[in-house]
């Protein structure tokens, strides 16, 4: 069986040139209903102690990887060749979690399905609590760009640090959706007056999650990000103990 990130690879190179897309259920009317392979559902304890469930079968964090290895070979022997994956073909999975699920749990389950291969996942709160949210991953194995990969929010429990300086979801929404317009922002969305920094991210825009931050913090950051047409790049998986700039995962 080929590994996971030889996957990973041929994907990456496959859907260099992928535009980013919106998972499902875009508030504007957009994007796609595509349904993903599979749904990881995760619950907890209250501690560190999770559960994870590959479409209702309790299941390994390695049990993940091999299914998600054997989806992803599927996918590409069904289009007939890496050659032919592209954004509409591209394999996903939804992960459900409890809004309060403190991350850890999540950023295991998310980093293993980096490492598997796939380019990016689609966030669900547990019990339909909202739309899909995408969220995309750096190339397994990839160091991190030499240089700021382009606007970036840290996510720590109950704040948001953007461009350096302390932030909301509505003063980012403002920002984004001046950006997608070719406009100024509104003074108000920025803290300070520091101009943006030159993106090089896969899909413009870099989250980074403190290990505290629970998952809704996450998913309303993602369904931000969406509504202004970008997509959340997760940098790194599994979170550093306090919001700062970290290797991928």
């Amino acid at each position: 069986m080929r590994s996971g990130l030889g996957v990973a690879l041929a994907l990456a190179i496959a859907c260099s040139a992928c535009k980013p897309m919106v998972v499902a259920n875009r508030s504007d009317g957009e994007g796609t209903t595509r349904e993903p392979i599979a749904t990881i559902s995760l619950a907890s304890n209250g501690g560190n102690d999770c559960s994870v469930r590959w479409n209702g079968e309790a299941v390994t964090q390695d049990a993940i990887s091999q299914r998600g290895i054997a989806a992803l070979e599927e996918a590409i022997r069904t289009v007939g060749g890496v050659a032919n994956i592209n954004e509409q073909n591209l394999p996903f999975v939804r992960v459900e979690a409890p809004p309060a699920m403190a991350y850890p749990c999540l950023g295991a389950t998310l980093g293993t399905l980096q490492r598997t291969g796939f380019a990016w996942v689609a966030l669900r709160p547990a019990g339909g609590g909202g739309p899909d949210a995408r969220v995309d991953f750096l190339v397994a194995n990839m160091p991190p760009p030499p240089v700021d990969p382009g606007p970036t929010v840290v996510i720590g429990r109950g704040s948001l640090i953007y461009h350096d300086a302390p932030s909301s979801l509505a003063a980012i929404r403002a920002d984004l959706s001046a950006l997608s317009r070719d406009e100024e922002p509104p003074p108000e969305a920025r803290a300070t007056d520091v101009p943006p920094p030159v993106t090089s991210a896969p899909n413009g825009f870099v989250v980074e999650v403190g290990r505290d931050v629970p998952f809704i913090e996450l998913y309303a950051l993602a369904r931000v990000v969406a509504e202004a047409g970008q997509t959340a790049t997760l940098y790194g998986c599994a979170g550093p103990e306090g919001p700062h700039r970290m290797p991928v995962c």
